[in-house]
């Protein structure tokens, strides 16, 4: 050893050694540390490390208890029965229609078809299509929205009746997400198929069969087996809205506001609770010898442990000496800070259930009409989506099926059954249209609407829609009132009262020649 490292401190060489490693080590860490802040790790976030689930996988790990937990809110939590049937109110309203825009073979209108097909559909719609005869299509379709957002996995299971009052045999059974089998569940190998929440599907994950149960497990009255059928897929409409690619069944769509509504409503009713319980009249008599005393009522009753019973009413009076001290215990009750607690829970709630917090809580005395019109397109423009969703998923394969029951029995006049094979794809054309949204103001609205059509921002068939009404249904109306008032020798003046000009209706399309007027009527 040199005389140069003998002189070396050995406390400093140790230090010298420790920062080279700590400078090594920092280096290392700084080329391996997550370049999103979000996964990094320190010591406020270090047991935050979820595991890694597909969208099947971390559904079916958490659905039996996360339903129960869901529907019991849904039964009886105000603030998420009331989110619920929100939701409901604005995407399937009073029905989902769908009205047919079936081609000629030039792909001119083929109007006499469509208005066969409407007709038929709208009449089965009311009467035939749930199997059990209680509901009608467009309430089936708010019950499978409700399973969707409760559950995530409502079925429309296809039946045939051949009762004689039936105009086709086609209907529907409604089923609940939980009369999947998914003890069935299994991985793919081999021959067999993937089963994944009791769906079985093909390597492309289109599905096959659906493992159903022939009553509800739930159902103490009904016959229940543990054995499940293969139902084909052909047979199943399943409705579920999917949240990851990775997603074969649904899930409950209020999961992230399960817990702020649970705290919600135990926040309220421990506070009505201690209201309560500070509400009733408290008072401490304090004598000069120590000893408890009543409020003199005028009798001498006492409990059995000795102590005066106290009856509070008028002209009570208070007996004890001057030096006695007699004090009220006042309640503090409301809390004068929960208002603004479960402000800031419903904001939590609205933002999770995806609806804005005015129409949740419906307080439009707080608001003006700028903020209220703003929040109500705001909503019309998240549920236009769902809308189109519930459309293409449930509401489009129904009437498919139907059209092609009809025609196949012969209930068109103006095709036969040959030839709606034949150019099937141009008759099974159809426009869907939402439920229709309640203006604000209605005055400035239309004559926005109106505005819209004249600068040719948009027409007829647009603004109709947007409200919930077929354009061609429309105009019909308007005409065939007209042709009745004129029959009885009066108009209907569609003219604005202050200063309106009646030529205004000219901005519109004419309506449709006389003969599809009389055929309409004669219908």
């Amino acid at each position: 050893m040199s005389s140069a490292a003998a002189k070396i401190d050995p406390a400093y060489d140790f230090l010298g050694r420790l920062a080279e490693q700590e400078k090594a080590a920092a280096t290392v860490e700084a080329k391996t540390h997550e370049a999103y802040k979000g996964a990094r790790r320190d010591r406020l976030n270090n047991n935050w490390d979820p595991a890694a689930a597909s969208g099947d996988t971390g559904i079916l790990e958490s659905v039996d208890l996360l339903t129960r937990r869901v529907r019991d809110l849904c039964r009886n939590d105000a603030i998420l029965r009331n989110a619920l049937q929100k939701l409901i109110t604005l995407v399937i309203g009073t029905g989902i229609n769908v009205y047919s825009d079936a081609k000629r073979p030039g792909g001119d209108p083929f109007d006499d078809f469509a208005d066969e097909a409407d007709e038929e559909f709208l009449q089965w719609a009311e009467t035939e299509a749930d199997v059990s005869g209680r509901l009608s299509w467009f309430e089936m379709q708010q019950l499978a929205y409700r399973e969707m957002l409760e559950a995530g996995s409502p079925m429309l299971l296809r039946c045939q009746s051949n009762a004689s009052d039936r105009s086709v045999p086609l209907c529907y059974q409604l089923l609940e997400s939980e009369q999947l089998d998914t003890t069935k569940d299994r991985p793919a190998g081999g021959k067999q198929n993937k089963i994944v929440g009791g769906i079985e599907v093909d390597r492309l994950n289109r599905p096959v069969n659906y493992w159903l149960f022939d009553a509800h497990p739930h159902d103490t009255l009904t016959p229940y087996t543990t054995q499940s059928q293969p139902v084909p897929a052909a047979r199943v409409t399943h409705l579920f809205y999917p949240f990851r690619i990775s997603q074969t069944v649904g899930v409950t769509w209020f999961n992230p506001v399960m817990q702020s509504a649970r705290d919600c409503d135990l926040m309220v009713g421990n506070e009505l609770t201690a209201g309560s319980i500070a509400s009733m009249f408290t008072a401490v008599h304090k004598t000069e010898y120590g000893n408890a005393s009543g409020l003199d009522d005028g009798t001498d009753d006492e409990d059995q442990w000795g102590n005066p019973k106290l009856r509070l009413g008028k002209g009570t009076v208070v007996t004890g000496s001057p030096r006695d001290e007699f004090e009220v215990i006042e309640s503090k009750r409301p809390n004068k800070d929960m208002a603004p607690f479960v402000d800031l829970l419903m904001t939590l709630i609205a933002m999770g259930s995806g609806i804005s917090v005015l129409r949740l809580m419906g307080r439009y005395d707080r608001t003006s009409y700028s903020a209220a019109r703003a929040s109500h397109l705001d909503d019309q423009a998240f549920v236009t989506p769902l809308q189109n969703h519930v459309g293409r998923q449930l509401v489009l394969p129904v009437r498919r099926a139907h059209n092609d029951q009809a025609a196949a029995m012969g209930l068109y006049r103006c095709v036969t059954p040959a030839e709606y094979r034949r150019h099937k794809r141009r008759l099974s054309r159809f426009d869907v249209y939402g439920p229709g949204r309640e203006q604000i103001d209605p005055e400035k609205e239309t004559d926005g609407a109106t505005a819209r059509c004249r600068a040719g921002l948009s027409n007829i068939i647009i603004e109709n829609a947007r409200a919930g009404r077929h354009w061609k249904r429309v105009l019909r109306g308007k005409r065939r009132a007209e042709v009745f008032a004129a029959s009885i020798g009066t108009t209907i003046d569609l003219s604005k009262q202050q200063g309106g000009n009646s030529n205004d209706q000219r901005s519109l399309p004419a309506p449709e020649g006389e003969e599809e007027i009389e055929h309409e009527e004669e219908r």
